[in-house]
């Protein structure tokens, strides 16, 4: 059985990954690219617990993964054009057409990134580590009830976001029930690591199935926006854009289907599904807090660490 962890815990084990994979990254791989991009996801949501939303760790972290982003989209609408010329030779000569402009992005995407490496101080999150310093730790912050509260704020975003995309196929919309559906996901996996979350329901695997199935739609629709850059001068070329586009526009609707087949779970995980306990510091803790004098201490900060560290899973 895996061990319950701390969110710093979690964070640090984030950077890890970041480490791992940062030569592939410099270099442009794209699987280094991609786990360092749901790493840098995962640490962004953890940071958010310890550090607070806007905080300048939480900033690094979106600039890296903006930049990360941006080549991981360029690599999935290649992706998306690759799989549809195995499907449609019909259309080889446009799909032919487009891939060098996909090249094209790929390649930008990349020297921007490697640019944004450059210039970004890595610092606030690469001096992570196992045992932090108790002066730079907030210990007068609840992580248990901040951890809930994350879990509270994206199950109402996530149900707002529901609300506003109808039935009706609305990209940017769809786009927003996504993001907020990924983020409640990361909130709840770190529920789930530090032992406050004791549901057992499928919660997890019904959000990443949707954040897979919005996701791939998100692909689709972006890689068929290039098809109005091609030049349908002469008969054959107009009739592959037309193949090409029927396809694409025919998998957004399958895609779209299907989010809508699991949306009624995704109203139940808000409604009923995503509760995690937000409990208060253990007793001794908040004596400790009171007695002992804080101005100018470290043995306070000390003490208030190991016996939170010490604090078991609360029970359901």
């Amino acid at each position: 059985m895996t061990p319950y962890r701390t969110p710093h815990q979690l964070a640090v084990e984030n950077v890890g990954v970041l480490r791992t994979q940062w030569a592939g990254v410099r270099d442009g791989d794209g699987e280094s690219v991609h786990q360092a991009r749901i790493a840098t996801r995962r640490l962004r949501a953890v940071l958010a617990v310890t550090d607070g939303a806007d905080s300048d760790r939480v900033k690094l972290c979106k600039r890296l993964g903006r930049a990360l982003g941006a080549v991981r989209e360029a690599d999935m609408t290649h992706e998306v054009f690759d799989t549809l010329a195995k499907r449609l030779p019909s259309a080889a000569g446009a799909i032919g057409s487009i891939l060098p402009l996909v090249a094209d992005e790929q390649m930008r995407t990349r020297r921007r990134l490697v640019k944004t490496l450059d210039k970004v101080k890595l610092r606030p999150i690469a001096t992570l580590r196992d045992s932090p310093s108790p002066m730079t730790l907030a210990f007068w912050k609840d992580w248990r009830a901040a951890v809930a509260s994350e879990v509270a704020s994206r199950r109402h975003a996530l149900a707002d976001a529901l609300d506003r995309a109808s039935a009706v196929f609305m990209p940017n919309r769809l786009h927003r029930v996504r993001i907020v559906t990924k983020k409640l996901r990361y909130a709840l996996e770190i529920a789930d690591a530090t032992g406050l979350w004791v549901d057992k329901s499928d919660a997890l695997r019904d959000l990443r199935k949707t954040q897979e199935v919005l996701g791939r739609l998100h692909d689709v629709y972006v890689a068929r926006r290039l098809i109005d850059r091609l030049d349908t001068d002469g008969r054959t070329m107009a009739s592959e854009v037309q193949i090409l586009d029927a396809a694409m526009g025919a998998d957004c609707i399958y895609l779209h289907d299907k989010y809508l087949s699991r949306r009624d779970r995704l109203r139940s995980i808000c409604d009923n599904g995503a509760t995690v306990t937000g409990a208060r510091l253990v007793w001794p803790v908040r004596v400790a807090m009171r007695v002992l004098p804080v101005a100018g201490s470290v043995a306070l900060p000390v003490a208030v660490w190991r016996l939170a560290a010490a604090h078991e899973r609360p029970t359901a």
